[in-house]
């Protein structure tokens, strides 16, 4: 289909069958992909790039994507997002003030309360 969303779910599939050469070529293709749409729509972009970001390269370009999505538009997912991005830098205490906003709003999901439990346990 072209969604890099997909391509990061085949490469990570790839990767968990054994097959790393094939895993890193699908994450390759990914990254054209969104190295083509950040420079045409990056507002648009940063928050589905993000995963991909903090899964497969530099965590702190993904630190900076969420710190720009989180700006334009600070919502629950971005904030999540953020808290994940700044947890994967080493920022833990920051991604607790984040997560704890998060769960004073209506956002608090299944996947606040994770990473929530995964920060507590640092």
């Amino acid at each position: 289909t072209g969604n890099t969303e997909f391509m990061d779910a085949l490469a990570e599939t790839l990767e968990q069958q054994g097959k790393p050469d094939e895993a890193k070529a699908m994450v390759a293709r990914a990254r054209a992909a969104y190295d083509e749409r950040l420079k045409q729509f990056p507002e648009a972009t940063w928050g589905h790039a993000l995963d991909h970001w903090l899964r497969w390269e530099d965590p702190a370009e993904a630190l900076e994507m969420a710190e720009k999505n989180h700006k334009n538009r600070p919502n629950g997912d971005a904030k999540l997002a953020l808290a994940r991005a700044l947890a994967k830098v080493g920022r833990v205490d920051e991604a607790r003030k984040v997560v704890a906003e998060v769960q004073a709003s209506p956002f608090n999901t299944p996947e606040v309360a994770e990473l929530a439990a995964e920060l507590k346990a640092r």
